[in-house]
């Protein structure tokens, strides 16, 4: 029998040097592989338009909170646009 698999948001980090990269906490990931019993699969932060194929393909969807969910218009930072 094969575990359900579900995507997890992975948040975008950046670096000092300016390059950026994505990361789920271990926690999340270790809480659904044990407790949940399903299969994590971590969806990098690229865009919705990149991954709307793959979480289409998914059993579910988990969004852990992060500050890069959020547009930057969303709370208050100078030259941030609504698209």
């Amino acid at each position: 029998m094969s575990r359900p698999i579900v995507g997890v948001l992975a948040c975008r980090k950046e670096r000092a040097n300016g390059t950026s990269y994505s990361r789920v906490n271990d926690v999340v990931t270790s809480s659904l592989l044990e407790y949940a019993g399903v299969l994590p699969v971590l969806i990098p932060a690229v865009g919705a338009e990149l991954i709307h194929g793959v979480v289409a393909d998914l059993d579910g969807l988990v969004l852990p909170g992060s500050g890069s969910f959020v547009h930057p218009a969303r709370y208050g930072r100078p030259g941030a646009e609504l698209p």
